[in-house]
C-alpha cells in the first residue's frame, strides 16, 4: 500500500483514477485503535483523482469535506430500464402494472433490482410469483432477500444480497453508535412511514440527531424536505426486524418501544388531534404486534388510544381497544358521551350501546345488559327490516340475556333455604319472574315480527 501511495504521488505515474468502493466502515478507512486507516495510504497528486463511494456520511465528510455527490432514489423509469437490462432475453415482463408493482415493493433500489432480476433468471418463476413470494410472511421475504446471488458487474467475495449487506451496516453501526442502533430498532417496532421525530426516544437532545444523521447516511431513515417526518424503505423496516428477532431482542425491544408511546401519547383533548393522528398509526401498528404482552405500560397505551380513537369519532376502533382491556368503564364512558351528541337511531351509538351490553353480560351484570339490550332491540325495530343482521343479533343477545337470568334465579331457588311455610309463596314469587321475563323476550320478538 505504502509503495502505490509514493508511485501515484509521483510525477511518473501520469494521469491516473483511482476509485474506491463501499468504503462504509469508519474504522477501516479512517482508522481506530491507534491503527492507520486506508487513507493513510491515499496518494496525492495533480495528475489523479480519487473517487470514493460510501453510504457513511462520516467517512464522506471527513474524505471530501464539501466535494460530495448524494444519489438519489432511482426515477421509475430509470428502475424499469435497469431491471429490463438485468432480465435474461424473453424474461421482460409484457405487464406494465406489474412491473411497475414489482419495483415498488423493492422501493426502487438498484441492488434489490438486480438481485429480483437474477434470481428470476435463474428460477424463471415469473414475476408474479415473485411478487407472492415477497408480500408472504416476513421471515421467508427477508429469506429471499438474503439469497447470494451471482454479479459479474461486482467484486469478487462482495456480498449480492441486499439484506446481507444491510445487515453488515447493522452490525458497523452497532459498533461505532449503540443509541443509533436502538433507534433503528425502536423504527422496527412502528410503521416504516411518516415517522414524526417527536415520538422518537430522546427526540430533542444532540445524541439523537447524530443517530438520525448516521441513520440517515445509510439511507435507512430518508427525512421529507426539511420537515421533521421520516420514512424508511419497507425493505429496510423488514430486515431490521428480522436481524433483530435472530439476536433474540424482539421481546426487549417491543418493551421498551411501549414504554416510549405510552409516555408520550398525547391526551383526548382534542386540542391534540393533529399529534395523536401522527402518533396514532404507529400505536396500532405496535399494540398488534404485541397482543401477548400484558403489561401495566401496554394496558395504558391500549386506553389512551382509545379514549382518542373515541374523540376522533372512530367508534368502532375505540370498542376494539376497550374490548382489549375488558374496560366496562371506558365503554360506559363512550356511550354517555354517545348519548349526549348523537341521536339514538345513528348506527355507531347503536353499535356501542350494542356491545356495552354484551361486556356486561361476560362480566355477569344481567340486568344491567338485559335494560341496554330492551332499548336497543325496541329502537332498531323502528328503523331496521325484520331480517336485518343487526335486529337479529340484538334479539338473540337478549334472548341470551334472559336465559342467563332465568338460570340465575333458579341456581338462587335451589340454594335458598326456605320453610314448607314459606315455598308456595317463594315458588309464586319464582314462577311469576320467570313469566315476566318470558313476556318480555315474547315483546322483543313480537316487537321485530319474528
Amino acid at each position: 500500500r505504502t509503495l502505490v501511495r509514493e508511485y501515484l504521488s509521483s510525477d511518473e505515474s501520469g494521469k491516473w483514477l483511482l476509485v474506491i468502493d463501499n468504503a462504509d466502515d469508519p474504522d477501516l478507512f479512517l482508522g481506530s485503535n491507534g491503527k492507520a486507516g486506508i487513507e493513510e495510504y491515499l496518494p496525492e497528486s495533480e495528475y489523479g483523482l480519487v473517487l470514493l463511494t460510501t453510504r457513511s456520511r462520516q467517512v464522506a465528510v471527513q474524505f471530501a469535506q464539501s466535494n460530495i455527490v448524494d444519489i438519489e432514489e432511482m426515477e421509475p423509469e430509470e428502475a424499469t430500464l435497469l431491471l429490463q437490462k438485468a432480465l435474461a432475453q424473453g424474461q421482460t415482463p409484457q405487464d406494465e402494472a406489474l412491473v411497475e408493482d414489482l419495483l415498488i415493493r423493492l422501493t426502487y433500489l438498484p441492488l434489490a433490482i438486480t438481485q429480483a432480476a437474477a434470481y428470476l433468471n435463474q428460477t424463471k418463476v415469473p414475476i408474479r410469483k415473485y411478487l407472492g413470494l415477497l408480500r408472504g410472511a416476513e421471515k421467508d421475504a427477508v429469506r429471499l432477500l438474503g439469497r447470494e446471488f451471482r454479479d459479474s458487474t461486482r467484486y469478487q467475495n462482495s456480498h449480492n444480497a441486499i439484506a446481507t449487506t444491510w445487515i453488515i451496516s447493522f452490525d458497523q453501526i452497532l459498533k461505532s453508535d449503540p443509541f443509533a442502533v436502538d433507534l433503528l430498532s425502536f423504527i422496527a417496532c412502528i410503521e416504516p412511514k411518516a415517522i414524526p421525530q417527536w415520538i422518537m426516544p430522546g427526540s430533542e437532545s444532540e445524541e439523537t440527531e447524530l443517530a438520525i444523521g448516521i441513520l440517515c447516511s445509510f439511507s435507512f431513515l430518508v427525512r421529507r424536505g426539511d420537515d421533521d417526518m421520516f420514512d424508511m424503505h419497507s425493505l429496510v423496516h423488514m430486515a431490521t426486524r428480522e436481524w433483530i428477532q435472530k439476536q433474540d431482542r424482539q421481546d426487549r425491544v417491543a418493551h421498551n418501544a411501549i414504554r416510549r408511546l405510552q409516555k408520550i401519547f398525547p391526551s383526548h383533548d382534542s386540542a391534540n388531534r393533529k399529534l395523536w393522528r401522527e402518533c396514532m398509526p404507529h400505536a396500532i401498528r405496535l399494540l398488534h404486534d404485541t397482543q401477548a404482552s400484558n403489561t401495566e405500560e401496554r394496558y395504558k397505551l391500549v386506553v389512551s388510544v382509545g379514549k382518542c380513537m373515541d374523540t376522533d369519532r372512530r367508534f368502532k376502533e375505540a370498542i376494539r381497544c376497550f374490548e382489549e382491556v375488558e374496560a366496562i368503564e371506558m365503554l360506559e364512558h363512550v356511550v354517555a358521551v354517545q348519548r349526549e351528541t348523537l341521536d339514538e337511531k345513528d348506527y355507531s351509538r347503536l353499535t356501542s350501546e350494542h356491545e356495552l351490553a354484551r361486556a356486561y353480560l361476560a362480566d355477569r351484570r344481567i340486568k344491567e345488559a338485559i335494560e341496554m339490550l330492551e332499548h336497543v332491540v325496541a329502537i332498531e325495530a323502528q328503523i331496521y327490516a325484520e331480517d336485518d343482521p343487526e335486529r337479529v343479533l340484538s334479539v338473540a343477545l337478549l334472548a341470551d340475556a334472559y336465559i342467563q337470568l332465568e338460570s340465575c334465579n333458579e341456581n338462587m331457588d335451589s340454594k335458598s333455604p326456605v320453610s314448607d311455610g314459606d315455598d308456595q309463596g317463594h315458588n309464586k314469587d319464582t314462577t311469576m319472574s320467570r313469566h315476566a321475563s318470558i313476556e318480555r323476550l315474547i315483546k322483543a320478538m313480537s316487537s321485530m315480527q319474528i
